[in-house]
């Protein structure tokens, strides 16, 4: 009886270790976000200028991800989108692993970004999304749409 205790603890383990790895966002509201990781957070999710800093960063504070951390994740995120347009393969590469991020990103292009950038973003995704990334596009315009409806 005893090696059965000891298997499903350990099974139990391995199963949290993998949640904890490959779904930050799944277990954002276990994690608590201390006051240190929200001041580093705070400082850095609003500067990152490539998809994958981004990816890092969402690796990283996931489960501090509201407030003025979840506005800095939006800005990143609607101005990688906006200005740096040709760098969405880079996004469509890491969304083939890390399904969780891109339900992230989706949910960072919100009422909080500039209308101007979301007219941008949209122009984008419309006349020059890649050929192999029509779904994720379909996805940014529908949300980009209902950003700008609400920030109406």
């Amino acid at each position: 009886m005893m090696i059965w205790q000891r298997i499903t603890c350990f099974l139990a383990v391995e199963i949290w270790i993998a949640l904890l790895y490959y779904s930050p966002v799944a277990l954002a509201d276990i994690w608590i976000c201390t006051e240190e990781e929200a001041r580093s957070a705070e400082t850095v999710v609003a500067t990152a200028n490539s998809w994958d800093q981004v990816y890092q960063q969402f690796r990283r504070y996931a489960h501090c991800d509201d407030g003025a951390i979840a506005e800095g994740f939006s800005e990143s995120i609607s101005f990688l989108l906006a200005e740096q347009w040709p760098d969405i393969q880079q996004l469509g590469a890491i969304l083939i692993s890390h399904s969780a991020f891109q339900e992230f990103v989706i949910k960072h292009i919100d009422e909080t970004v500039p209308s101007r950038r979301l007219e941008c973003i949209v122009r984008n995704v419309r006349e020059r999304c890649p050929q192999g990334l029509e779904d994720i596009c379909h996805e940014i315009e529908t949300e980009v749409i209902q950003a700008l409806s609400l920030a109406e």
